[in-house]
């Protein structure tokens, strides 16, 4: 399993060089990633359907689409569509993972603390647009919503991939909204896109492994 995993993170670090020099295509690159996990959560699905997978799955596509549309190096005019790509996608990973466990003491706990970090996040975008301030908020809540339910499911089966794999994305969420709504990071996509492909491919291997 390991091996089909190599392009992906082959196709990640040319995606992180791309968008650090910010080359012509680097959507297209970046793209390549969900897109290629994708396949093999797919592939997987055919031989052995089940939800988790189908959730997985199409939470992928919805990345590939979001990938796409901000991973232009001039996505002003799209910014609201990707954005709305990725709230769609992390909503699908946490039905997915929350249909698999439901409601627990470790759901209120974590959903207790997130909230609260949810809420010092967004008071402190001092450079967020009053027009974005309501679909961000709602983002904010849709990621809290998907690491709360992959914490717990990796709780129940007693595995830290789909922990990890959302806390990297989380990770990767926060430092984007740093960059954007606080204070610009130098060559940022090397510091957001790391975590944010180490998390996807853990999710994978979460969903390969059900």
């Amino acid at each position: 399993m390991i091996v089909y995993l190599v392009p992906a993170i082959l196709i990640g670090g040319v995606a992180t060089w791309f968008g650090v020099k910010q080359k012509v295509g680097v959507e297209y690159v970046k793209a390549a990633f969900p897109l290629y996990l994708a396949f093999l959560v797919l592939n997987s699905l055919t031989r052995e359907p089940n939800g988790l997978k189908g959730g997985i799955l199409g939470g992928l596509l919805f990345c590939t689409i979001a990938d796409f549309l901000l991973g232009k190096r001039n996505n002003t005019q799209v910014f609201l569509y990707g954005l709305a790509g990725f709230l769609l996608a992390y909503l699908t990973y946490g039905v997915a993972f929350f249909l698999h466990t439901g409601m627990s003491w470790v759901w209120g706990v974590l959903g207790g603390i997130l909230s609260i970090i949810g809420v010092f996040q967004y008071r402190t975008f001092r450079t967020l647009k009053a027009d974005l301030r309501i679909p961000v908020l709602l983002y904010l809540g849709v990621v809290s919503f998907f690491f709360v339910s992959a914490t717990t499911f990796a709780y129940h089966q007693v595995t830290l991939f789909p922990f990890m794999g959302a806390l990297g994305i989380y990770g990767s969420d926060s430092l984007i909204a740093h960059n954007l709504f606080r204070k610009p990071l130098p060559k940022s996509d090397l510091w957001i896109l790391p975590p944010y492909y180490i998390g996807q491919i853990l999710i994978v291997l979460t969903a390969l492994g059900s």
